[in-house]
């Protein structure tokens, strides 16, 4: 048992090493692969800070650190580098399994349900699967959970030490994204200063933070205040949330025992409020005001992945009832069984663990960031044996895959679906089902959903291939440099 948590991360970094080679290149890498570009050639002096607001107002501090490892490390084929980037991102998830360990331990005053939190945190399909590949949501929500660590480190030990390794932390939230601001306010109502020693701490922790953010972020050199408040402010500048959507989400992608535990300890925190004023506060505060300011959340929920340890520890109050309530051996028999079912379903839907649903909708969307682009050309490439081949994909991150992972054919982008050799349909396979359903080379599933559909062109059958003049041209290609990483420049396309 004392070694446990130690056995557990070491076969959770073993995991990532193993498995963070198999995931496609997402939807919106390209725009954090530039960010990361931009921020170091800023910070070199190279160039000025990005104008477009897809780069300019994102916290770019995991950008850096992926962008300068890659450099560092001397990378330049796009496979490499993605790479590189997805077992960094990975490392974040780590991280933040390990601060939520040691917050459910300080939370529940239990080992044994620590260590059930991380676990369930490790088994949380969707989050897992974004663990490797989405750089913003994820190292968001680990820092975010250091931070309230830090925070309850700080709270209890009212030290300079601690104060300073808050505002550290809160700035490392900060920096990736502006949502970070939830920190310092958690921190001044339960701390609620009735003191001068508590004032002078406060304050402490406000300059650290401030300080460490003005240094993690570039963007606010040229003028802190202004800028800071130019982020805060886009980050709410999106569509308005309805009220009930990040619950249906959160509970329709998350397995169905955590469902049930987290609103029964919801139950019991409202009734012993006083004991669960960090969970109350992390979740209720940060919702509360995205949807009076009408913060724009999309895409599912991953803009709030950092209420996800919240809600956790909501589960693990439920589960300690349940513990004390009923027998323990059915209790950790239902613990093992969702466990062992989930892990299971992570396995055999890998790499899709983020399309995961525990009721399953048609209606919802699925693979918004075209996670399924690698599986999808593996049947292209099994069908059929043309050296040069043409796709047309409803998301053109498939290209970006193509020219990264398969170096021994050529995947060319149709001008349109009417003349390619393959059409690609993401999200949710349905677009073209209507018209092409008799040319359906594959469904790629997760679970019982269809998520992605690959169906021959419409024009296939009729053309006329030359596949030894094809495989001349494919020699003179392959003796060619190939390009370094063009996210979002896929050039090459049929005459």
């Amino acid at each position: 048992m004392k070694h446990l948590p130690l056995v557990g991360l070491g076969l959770l970094i073993l995991l990532g090493i193993l498995l963070h080679g198999s995931y496609s290149i997402p939807m919106d890498e390209t725009i954090m692969h530039n960010l990361g570009i931009k921020a170091v050639e800023y910070i070199q002096g190279i160039s000025p800070w990005p104008d477009d607001p897809a780069n300019r107002y994102h916290g770019p501090l995991v950008e850096i650190i992926i962008h300068s490892t890659q450099r560092l490390l001397g990378t330049s084929e796009v496979a490499a580098m993605a790479a590189v980037r997805h077992f960094i991102t990975y490392l974040f998830f780590v991280g933040g399994v390990v601060a939520f360990y040691f917050l459910a331990r300080r939370q529940t005053k239990s080992d044994l349900l620590a260590m059930i939190g991380a676990l369930f945190l490790v088994l949380s399909p969707r989050i897992f699967g974004h663990a490797f590949f989405n750089s913003r949501d994820i190292p968001f929500m680990a820092l975010f959970t250091v931070s309230m660590l830090c925070l309850s480190i700080f709270l209890e030990s009212k030290t300079i030490k601690s104060a300073i390794l808050f505002g550290l932390a809160t700035a490392a939230a900060l920096s990736v994204r502006s949502m970070g601001v939830f920190v310092p306010l958690f921190a001044f109502i339960l701390l609620a200063p009735r003191s001068k020693s508590d004032c002078t701490l406060l304050g402490i922790y406000g300059l650290s933070a401030a300080l460490f953010t003005y240094l993690f972020w570039p963007l606010l050199w040229a003028g802190p205040i202004k800028h800071f408040i130019e982020a805060v402010t886009f980050s709410s500048s999106f569509a308005e949330t309805h009220a009930l959507y990040v619950p249906v989400w959160i509970a329709v992608t998350t397995p169905v025992l955590y469902t049930f535990l987290t609103l029964l300890g919801v139950g019991i925190s409202l009734r012993f409020w006083k004991d669960q004023l960090l969970p109350l506060l992390w979740i209720t505060l940060p919702l509360f005001t995205m949807i009076v300011l009408g913060a724009g959340i999309y895409n599912g929920w991953r803009h709030v992945f950092f209420l996800y340890p919240a809600v956790l520890l909501f589960t693990l109050t439920g589960l300690a009832w349940c513990l004390n309530r009923f027998n323990q051996k059915i209790v950790f028999g239902l613990v093992i069984f969702s466990s062992i079912y989930t892990a299971v379903w992570m396995g055999l839907n890998h790499p899709l663990q983020s399309t995961y649903f525990s009721v399953p909708i048609e209606s919802f969307e699925r693979d918004y960031w075209a996670l399924s682009s690698r599986t999808a050309l593996d049947a292209i490439v099994e069908a059929d044996e043309a050296p040069i081949i043409t796709i047309f994909a409803t998301n053109r991150i498939a290209l970006i895959n193509a020219y990264a992972y398969y170096e021994d054919r050529i995947f060319l982008e149709a001008e349109s679906d009417a003349v390619a050799d393959y059409i690609i349909d993401f999200t949710d396979g349905q677009e073209y089902r209507s018209v092409l359903e008799p040319l359906l080379l594959t469904e790629i599933r997760s679970g019982r959903l269809t998520v992605a559909s690959v169906y021959k062109g419409p024009l296939l059958d009729q053309k006329v291939r030359n596949i030894e003049e094809d495989k001349k041209k494919l020699t003179v290609i392959q003796s060619q440099p190939r390009a370094p990483w063009e996210y979002g420049s896929y050039s090459r396309k049929t005459d």
